[in-house]
């Protein structure tokens, strides 16, 4: 997937081709937004997670998704992207 190179241009004509956001190839099978987070492209990062990837897609390496990947290389704006698109709610957590 063109998130290899940081081409937004060339991933928005991979996108509209069909292509799997979530697949994740042999050997590491890393998903295109594992690699997004890695490489701290938020260009890329915000136009996958617009186009609907997996937030929560497990690598094959540790079995981490796109947000421990940003926490462990301190990308703290991938962070906060994946935070707000996932939306995550812990109000069901706490006992009222």
């Amino acid at each position: 997937m063109e998130c290899l190179t940081g081409d937004v241009a060339k991933l928005n004509i991979a996108i509209n081709g069909g292509a799997d956001l979530n697949a994740a190839p042999r050997p590491n099978k890393v998903a295109a937004i594992h690699v997004a987070v890695w490489r701290n492209s938020l260009p890329v990062l915000c136009r996958l997670i617009e186009a609907g990837a997996n937030l929560d897609v497990q690598d094959g390496e540790t079995g981490w998704t796109p947000l421990h990947r940003a926490v462990y290389y301190g990308h703290i704006r991938a962070m906060s992207l994946l935070l707000q698109a996932s939306a995550i709610s812990f109000d069901h957590l706490f006992l009222y």
